[in-house]
């Protein structure tokens, strides 16, 4: 059922396919010539897709500043006309397995729209770049060509550093929703139940995010983006402070991916073998943890004997910071058996937001306290020494 308490076609045309129908539908309305329309309703829907084509040219122009297209000679330009929409050809749908293709009149130029279409899987297979390479290479006039990686489910970090390593603008739930909303007057049925798919999605999303639901990639990955800026300035206030041997290293980028049975789980490396790790626990047992992992050292085995210096270091430095612990199996280790992964620390993540309950921002701000202390008591105890 939609909000509306009628069905919606949309919660079951869940898949690529049925967003790319949905793509080509509109922009084939906005093909239409108004003149020869004589409904309101249809020419209400022709002036909403050529409104569309506009906003898909116009894509990535709030993040660059600037609208932004590829010439003939495969260099991003940026683009300074009007954007005033002429003729829409007709779209084609996997034209050389292309999601969606056409072309239009942009200010009088021949542009061709590539569109990447996704709704939760991701880039894959140098797909974005051999598309490219068609479309360059095809016979059909042109001035430039303007690649979309248009996606209604959560953009990864590593999917935007692939679009725009590539040339594409990112057209994502929020400017979908954005656009479709301007819309007030657009009655079609297709249109409004995609319109109230859209915007429930974005909605789920949102609630998700502030509600630290880390069953979801996406919420796991805004904690730890948060988490991760904070702690980038902090550390790197330290780094002549640490002692060499320690195995510092720069904070690195968020790690993300499934482990095993499909759940995500999300980390932040802050040294050579020490890194956060967030899983996807629900309350009362959500948790952010710190991990002595042997995947990036040399050592076989780790070495019961550091691995307690760094646990008595994070004990420390938990009795200053006002965190409630967490519980936690810690590992046996013995000489010469190889164990990926020792649970140095663990913070209970409570239900922020509430009344009853600190900020995201003031719990953020209490866990980079915390990772400082912990550095300082490394600092003042290394290397650690076995009692005389």
């Amino acid at each position: 059922m939609s909000d509306s308490g009628m069905p919606n076609i949309f919660n079951y045309a869940t898949s690529e396919l049925s967003q790319d129908a949905f793509i080509c539908w509109l922009v084939e309305w906005g093909s239409m010539d108004t003149d020869t329309l004589f409904c309101n309703e249809h020419k209400e829907l022709a002036n909403c897709g050529r409104a569309f084509v506009e906003a898909l040219f116009r894509a990535g122009e709030q993040e660059q500043g600037a609208v932004s297209v590829l010439d003939l000679n495969d260099e991003l330009i940026l683009y300074e006309g009007a954007c005033r929409v002429g003729k829409v050809d007709k779209p084609k749908k996997q034209h050389n397995k292309i999601d969606v293709y056409f072309q239009a009149e942009i200010d009088g130029k021949r542009v061709t729209f590539v569109i990447e279409d996704k709704t939760d899987s991701v880039e894959h297979s140098d797909q974005l770049n051999r598309y490219l390479s068609k479309t360059k290479n095809n016979d059909e006039q042109k001035d430039y060509i303007k690649p979309v990686y248009f996606k209604t489910g959560y953009i990864y970090p590593h999917e935007k550093t692939e679009s725009r390593k590539n040339g594409y603008s990112i057209f994502d739930l929020e400017q979908s929703s954005n656009f479709l909303n301007a819309w007030v007057f657009c009655n079609h049925d297709i249109f409004q139940e995609y319109k109230e798919y859209v915007e429930r999605s974005l909605k789920t999303r949102k609630t998700n995010i502030n509600k630290l639901n880390f069953k979801e990639h996406y919420a796991q990955i805004h904690f730890m983006q948060k988490f991760h800026e904070k702690l980038k300035y902090k550390q790197d206030m330290w780094r002549n402070n640490i002692p060499k041997k320690f195995k510092y290293d720069a904070m690195q980028k968020i790690n993300y991916e499934m482990g095993l049975g499909g759940n995500p789980w999300t980390n932040i490396f802050f040294a050579k073998n020490l890194f956060w790790r967030l899983d996807p626990c629900e309350l009362p047992n959500r948790r952010l943890q710190m991990k002595l992992s042997n995947h990036v050292i040399e050592e076989s085995y780790q070495d019961p004997l550091e691995v307690q210096f760094y646990v008595e270091a994070f004990d420390v430095a938990m009795k200053e910071c006002c965190l409630e612990p967490s519980k936690f199996q810690t590992r046996s280790f013995r000489k010469g058996k190889p164990t990926n992964e020792c649970i140095i620390g663990a913070v209970n993540i409570p239900d922020l937001g509430t009344e009853s309950s600190m900020s995201l921002d003031e719990f953020l701000n209490r866990l980079v306290n915390l990772h400082v202390k912990f550095l300082e008591q490394v600092n003042k105890g290394w290397p650690p020494v076995k009692d005389a």
